[in-house]
């Protein structure tokens, strides 16, 4: 840069030389200009993968809902195959056995149905029977004696492992017959007419007939060999029974097969009534399902609540009970008694299943097994009933089968007698949620008696074969010829429905698993509950299992921003702004079971939960159809003030139904930023003295030319506490953003990615300071200096309703040239971002308008008067407005400043005209530089005085540490020499900086 001095001088008068300075940019400067404009920086960039979870969710789905069959029961000859299946099935053998007895024993070439049901198809009826005839023949006669069939649902699989039994009861007439049982068991397809796959046998029971109808067990050994067998559309389990006789006599012998009874096969024993079967193991035989209706309990709403058939009725009521394809345990007998002789219909049941999966109920055949009888058989009573669907609305779906009488009367004496009939179903098209509803009443026909006593009875557990064993029930058809399946229920849907906060204060399961105080809440479901954050608190949930699948439920809790409605995050020991109470802490124990104590929902049965403190999920537990459980937590909240949503999931994954979702208010430490200062970084305020060189005002943008690279700060900020909760250990982490929204915590000392870092200044980290200096800091409560990282940050008690004041040290690395950035506080314990207070800002400051090395001064200085004849030299000192002004904004490189040279030369001598006061005669002394805003003079070199014949260093520094960086101004003191005149002198010099 140059000036140019221009003095005057007159005869007689006084001179009064000026100077006139005139500036340059140097070369170097256009080097590094260049250097700039292709160096690209970046500022931030972090690539943080220690929190990434891949959560890969598998849904419920709707599924068969019983437990898988294994015991297939043959009917009588009055349910054929195509009565029961519309299906005719196989008419003449399989078996590799070949049928040596033609005609006999009578009805072999009809198949007849199996089931999952055992007893008899008639009221009247105890079993069935089929006498064979056998053939005179010297030996190893085979005699084919009944094809049983029963539909399969795609996807069966057989394999080698697969066991097959048969248990059924034989009579031979006499011990000569020398009779053996057989069976014979593989899969048929209706659609070819044939065996598609042999599954087991023919296979001989080792034991002689006896002459007593006696049972016989035995294995049919598995023929299905190394390739499994799936089934598919159209296949049907087909099982025969054959006979071997082995007589030499010329007598004929007849055999008898039993089966169609309800009292059970056992080896050897006498048995006119069995209830003669397939068991197949390993395998899961996928079938039609029986659905059971279940005694006592009443089911959850949605159901009807009047007859749906249309009919008038006589009297009765109309009790509503469940239907589940788990069979019940225990008996229930509704008893209607007739008044009056006229005939009519008399209110008995609706039982009503879980919720049905949405799919399509084929057109087919139900069959209906039920359990009744009259203590007056004059009464003439026959069941009358419908089978319909019940829609999630609670309105009536689709008619299935039109109300009917079963055409059997009821009949006395006979306490199990039992009816099986097959009655023809329309299609019906389910959407979720949808309910089977099957109605029986009874009707009085023609001639009847007053106080005559009709009983239905159900709800008995099936599993063991007994002549007193009351299982009532349903079973839907499958579609056989296309993708057959059961009927499917709809999975386990949970809903919450009820939940009470409380204040975790004493041991509630203690005190009979009740309640006792209920601090904190008014009512169950309350919506305006609040606690303070650091205090613990207890949530309990009531939660439904609405659908048709028992599930194991693993509880989490999730919490959300009530308004506007944030993202749903997890509640665990660590999370940020409502946590589980550690093991320990709470006041009770971890993994208690909870007893119900939240509003029942009628129809469900409770199983008890887990009161938790430390585990999310909590510990699992079975829920089950028609079930409810409840959960209860300890909590914390550790947010700032704030209103949540609460709620429960299944491991992460949303309920179908949230009656009601807990909204809690906690009242949190809330501070507000309210004023900043900038100070340059040039006193320890920690340990002794106190801030002195601010940058501007109060809550003021410092000037943008001190704003240069490597220049270290020190930032004053006081915070508000404004709802009266106090946060001790309060720790705030310094954040940096360029557009207010996007914000970046500073880095520490040694980072080399982030634009703004820690700087290790005056005064001591993580000690108080000594001195507050903000409007409104407390005098008594003072945080600290932070200056070392913001992934330690500073860290003071911060008490309820009290301004607390903080300092942080930081520096420009690498910051945009002529950029505005912002800066603010986030508070490490509630992980949130500090908001600001009313009418305040964010602390500003805009860098350099470039990173660069620069020389100001005046354009011109007024070297004052000299009266010509008075000794020299002339002196002048530069006062205040006159400086000459440095500035080294590039920062450090590797560490170190580059240092610089400024150069004061006299480039045009002071002349009046005729006078001339030459370079030798100029005298520079500059022996004092002044740093800006506290920058540090260390180890620049001044000049003490030097004649100006040749260009003066007037300061200079090598390049250090920081040393030269930031503003600098020099006042210098020039003595003029060999003044020879008066007149107006005028010259210039030129300063170079390098």
């Amino acid at each position: 840069m140059r000036r140019l001095i221009t003095p005057k001088l007159k005869q007689a008068r006084p001179c009064r030389p000026k100077l006139i300075t005139q500036t340059r940019r140097q070369r170097v400067f256009a080097g590094i200009s260049w250097l700039l404009v292709f160096t690209t920086s970046v500022s931030f960039m972090r690539w943080d993968v220690s929190d990434l979870k891949v959560t890969i969710l598998n849904p419920k789905k709707a599924e068969a809902q019983a437990a898988s069959q294994t015991t297939f029961y043959f009917k009588s000859d009055a349910r054929t195959a195509n009565t029961a299946f519309g299906v005719a099935g196989p008419t003449a053998e399989n078996s590799t056995d070949t049928d040596e007895l033609s005609g006999s024993p009578s009805g072999k070439t009809t198949a007849y149905s199996m089931a999952p049901i055992y007893g008899p198809i008639n009221m009247t009826d105890t079993s069935d029977n089929v006498v064979t005839t056998e053939a005179v023949k010297d030996a190893n006669l085979y005699i084919w004696v009944r094809t049983f069939i029963m539909p399969l649902a795609s996807n069966t699989v057989f394999n080698s492992t697969t066991t097959f039994s048969v248990g059924m009861s034989f009579d031979e007439s006499d011990a000569a017959a020398n009779a053996y049982a057989r069976a014979f068991a593989y899969v048929y397809d209706s659609g070819s007419n044939s065996n598609v796959q042999t599954l087991a046998g023919p296979t001989e029971h080792g034991t002689e007939i006896g002459t007593s109808d006696e049972g016989r067990i035995w294995t049919v050994t598995n023929a299905v060999g190394g390739t499994p067998y799936t089934t598919g559309n159209s296949d049907f389990l087909a099982v025969e029974i054959w006979l071997r006789t082995a007589s030499n006599s010329t007598t004929s012998y007849t055999v008898t097969t039993r089966w169609g009874g309800n009292v059970a096969v056992a080896n050897g024993t006498t048995n006119t009534a069995p209830a003669s079967y397939i068991t197949i193991n390993t395998t899961t035989v996928d079938t039609s399902d029986p659905i059971y209706f279940l005694p006592t309990t009443t089911p959850p709403e949605p159901g009807p609540n009047a007859s749906q058939t249309g009919d008038t009725f006589l009297g009765g009521t109309l009790d509503a009970r469940r239907m589940s394809t788990v069979p019940g345990s225990g008996v229930e007998a509704n008893i209607q008694t007739t008044s009056g002789t006229t005939p009519g219909n008399w209110r008995m049941n609706t039982f009503i299943s879980p919720p049905l999966a949405a799919q399509t109920i084929p057109a087919g055949t139900w069959l209906i097994h039920v359990h009744g009888t009259t203590d007056t058989p004059t009464v003439n009573a026959q069941l009358r009933g419908m089978i319909y669907t019940w829609d999630a609305d609670d309105t009536i779906g689709d008619t299935i089968i039109v109300v009917a009488n079963s055409g059997t009367y009821w009949i006395s004496g006979v306490a199990n007698s039992q009816l099986e009939m097959t009655w023809s179903g329309s299609a019906a098209t389910i959407s979720a949620g949808e309910r089977l509803v099957a109605e029986w009443n009874f009707v009085t026909i023609g001639t009847t008696v007053s106080g005559a006593g009709v009983a239905h009875r159900f709800g008995d557990n099936p599993s063991t074969v007994s002549t007193t064993i009351y299982d009532s029930a349903i079973l839907p058809p499958m579609n056989y010829a296309s993708t057959p399946t059961p009927i499917t229920w709809q999975a386990a849907v949970y809903e919450e429905t009820h939940f009470r906060f409380d204040e975790d204060d004493d041991n509630e399961e203690g005190h009979s698993n009740g309640w006792t105080d209920r601090d904190g809440s008014t009512t169950e479901d309350d919506a305006s509950v609040g606690f303070n954050t650091g205090v613990n608190f207890r949530l309990r949930l009531h939660v439904n299992n609405v659908g048709a699948e028992s599930d194991t439920l693993s509880p989490k809790l999730e919490y959300r921003v009530n308004s506007p409605p944030g993202s749903w995050v997890e509640i665990t020991t660590s999370s940020a702004k409502i946590k589980i109470i550690a093991s320990g802490q709470a006041n009770f124990v971890d993994g208690t079971a909870t007893t119900e104590q939240l509003t029942a929902t009628s129809g469900y049965a409770f199983q008890a939960g887990d009161q938790e403190e430390d585990s999310s999920p909590s510990g699992n537990t079975t829920v089950g159809i028609w079930n409810s459980t409840e959960y209860e937590w300890s909590l914390q909240g550790v947010g700032a003030s704030e209103t949540y949503d609460i709620r429960m999931t299944d491991n992460g994954t949303a309920f179908d139904t949230y009656t009601v979702t807990p909204v809690l208010t906690l009242t949190g430490y809330s501070p507000r930023m309210n004023n900043w200062r900038w100070y340059a970084d040039d006193a320890t305020d920690t340990s002794v003295g106190a801030l002195t060189t601010a940058y501007a005002a109060e809550n003021t943008v410092p000037p943008q030319e001190e704003n240069g690279k490597s220049i270290p700060y020190k930032l004053r900020i006081n915070l508000t506490e404004s709802v009266g909760v106090a946060e001790n250990d309060s720790r705030k982490i310094l954040q940096w953003s360029t557009n207010q929204s996007d914000w970046y915590a500073v880095g520490s000392t040694l980072d080399t990615l982030l634009a703004w870092r820690f700087y290790n200044g005056g005064g001591d980290d993580n000690a108080t300071i000594n001195t507050v200096v903000l409007t409104g800091s407390s005098t008594s409560s003072k945080g600290i200096l932070n200056e070392s990282s913001s992934s330690a940050p500073s860290g003071s008690d911060h008490p309820a309703s009290t301004t607390v004041e903080w300092e942080f040290t930081i520096e420009n690395y690498s910051a945009i040239a002529n950029t505005a950035y912002y800066f603010n506080l986030k508070d490490e314990v509630l992980n949130a971002n500090i908001p600001l207070g009313a009418l305040k800002t964010y602390p500003q400051l805009t860098t350099a308008a470039s990173y660069s090395l620069t020389v100001s001064s005046p354009a011109s200085v007024d070297l004052g008067n000299f009266q010509y004849g008075n000794p020299e030299p002339h002196e002048y000192a530069f006062v205040g407005g006159e400086e000459i002004t440095i500035r080294d904004n590039r920062g450090q490189t590797s560490g170190n400043s580059s240092g610089w040279s400024l150069t004061a030369d006299v480039t045009t001598e002071l002349n009046d005209g005729e006078h001339t006061i030459t370079k030798a005669n100029t005298y520079w002394i500059s022996d004092t530089i002044t740093g800006l805003y506290a920058a540090p003079t260390t180890n620049i070199s001044t000049q003490s005085g030097s004649y100006m014949g040749s260009a003066v260093t007037a300061a200079s520094v090598a390049g250090n540490v920081k040393d030269g960086l930031g503003g600098f101004t020099i006042l210098p003191t020039m003595r003029l020499y060999g003044i020879g005149g008066a007149g107006d002198y005028t010259g210039s010099i030129t300063l170079t900086i390098t």
